[in-house]
């Protein structure tokens, strides 16, 4: 009889769902190779973005290296991006080549929706740093006006509400501008899908 071969497992991503699920495989006493293919060998602290705008944290802030991670999980971090899936999910053909594999967990994360009309004017803080690192910018720049702080509601799923981060974000911009003594120069304008 052939020996048996462990599965090769890939998973896309190397976020809290990605790294939860290495952790977890592991846990449970899963040998089998796992890669991680993402396109940065760290991960993003996202919920710390709330703190860029007001100058509290600096991008770079936000990153934790994973590679003492990877080391100790035993996973091999394949530095790419994700052009593609094929034979059946079998096959993840990316910009640095082919990854075969025998079990594939996609945990690449959400995107934002940007159907809704203006939104492609709106700075949106929980794409990431770059985006936080704007509105900083943005902030610094200005000498007074309205700001709008507020989040949509999916349009699949209007009952869902996720707006949290927005609050933060609102919060922690009041407390910039009072503490630079430039608040009375501004509104603040809350926005969201309650009625």
């Amino acid at each position: 009889m052939p020996p048996v071969q462990s599965p090769r497992i890939t998973i896309l991503g190397s976020g809290f769902a990605a790294l939860t699920a290495v952790r977890e495989l592991r846990r449970q006493g899963v040998a089998a190779p796992i890669t991680v293919i993402s396109p940065d060998d760290a991960l993003t602290y996202l919920p710390s973005l709330i703190w860029i705008p007001a100058g509290l944290r600096a991008g770079a802030d936000l990153r934790v290296p994973l590679g003492g991670f990877f080391a100790k999980h035993g996973v091999v971090h394949h530095r790419a991006r994700v052009e593609g899936v094929s034979d059946g999910g079998r096959t993840v053909r990316t910009s640095a080549g082919p990854v075969a594999n025998d079990m594939l967990l996609i945990a690449s994360g959400g995107r934002y929706i940007r159907k809704l009309p203006g939104i492609d004017h709106a700075a949106i803080p929980c794409e990431g740093v770059a985006a936080a690192e704007g509105i900083r910018d943005r902030l610094a720049a200005l000498k007074g006006g309205t700001i709008a702080v507020g989040f949509a509601a999916n349009p699949q799923e209007p009952s869902a509400v996720r707006g949290g981060p927005m609050f933060e974000f609102l919060f922690g911009i009041d407390t910039l501008l009072r503490r630079q003594g430039r608040r009375a120069a501004f509104d603040l304008v809350f926005f969201n899908p309650s009625q």
